[in-house]
């Protein structure tokens, strides 16, 4: 299992800080890790990243510090299966509408008697049957965060029942997908609509013990951030890497600094 600085900071009751990781590059990992970030979510949803080159960005992760949380692209056992074999911190899982798609998740996510999760003792996530079996599960069973992403209405108007779900660690809204649902393409929590919608979800995840996640994907707007800690988020993750990258060259290009 990976160090998990994550944990760390949620047990502390800080809040985490994270980025989107599209690139593929572990160096750009390693950055991340430098710069003081919790946790990095590994795009295998949105980004073109295969599962090979996610193992070596979840061992950049490990050796800088840094926890990694895989995003697959689908609720579906043997892809959440291939993820947690790598040894992440945890799963994020898109399009999770009702507390039976939830379920779905932690049966796939969970070792038996929790879940039923496939076995094999010989992937990096056990360090390749180095630890010992019944001592792995346990663990895996207990440190692995999961992750539901909720991105649409109907999705919301769930989540007391979704955040009820045993095994579900965290609740994710994702901003971008809802408020284009919603016919608000391109507004973010400022929009009243919106704001509502989250914090349905952190009073319903606060009445289970669960934490909220979002993001700010494009928004680089001043006090944001602060609008997002003071409604209860607890993780926050910022723009993508090649987002950022992209961002710092425009700025250099126009203020010669960055």
């Amino acid at each position: 299992m990976t160090q998990d600085r994550l944990r760390s900071t949620l047990r502390e009751g800080r809040v985490a800080y994270g980025l989107g990781h599209f690139s593929g590059a572990p160096s750009l990992v390693e950055a991340a890790a430098y710069a003081g970030f919790d946790f990095v979510y590994l795009d295998m949803h949105q980004a073109p990243l295969g599962l090979e080159t996610v193992s070596h960005l979840v061992r950049a992760a490990d050796a800088s510090g840094i926890s990694p949380i895989i995003r697959v692209s689908e609720n579906n056992p043997t892809e959440l299966n291939r993820a947690l074999n790598l040894g992440p911190a945890g799963v994020m899982v898109p399009h999770v509408e009702t507390v039976e798609d939830a379920k779905r998740v932690v049966h796939a996510a969970k070792y038996h008697p929790v879940g039923d999760r496939q076995a094999c003792p010989s992937v990096r996530a056990a360090r390749y049957s180095d630890t010992p079996w019944p001592t792995f599960t346990r663990q895996a069973n207990a440190e692995t965060l999961v992750c539901v992403l909720l991105e649409s209405a109907p999705a919301i108007e769930r989540a007391r029942d979704i955040a009820a779900v045993d095994g579900v660690d965290v609740l994710l809204v994702g901003v971008h997908d809802l408020s284009t649902s919603l016919g608000l393409a391109g507004e973010n929590f400022r929009h009243s609509r919106l704001f509502e919608h989250l914090q349905r979800v952190v009073a319903a995840s606060a009445e289970h013990g669960k934490v909220v996640w979002t993001t700010t994907v494009t928004t680089m707007e001043e006090n944001y951030v602060d609008l997002l800690e003071r409604a209860g988020v607890r993780m926050i993750s910022f723009y993508t890497d090649e987002g950022i990258f992209l961002r710092a060259c425009q700025r250099l290009l126009k203020t010669k600094t960055l």
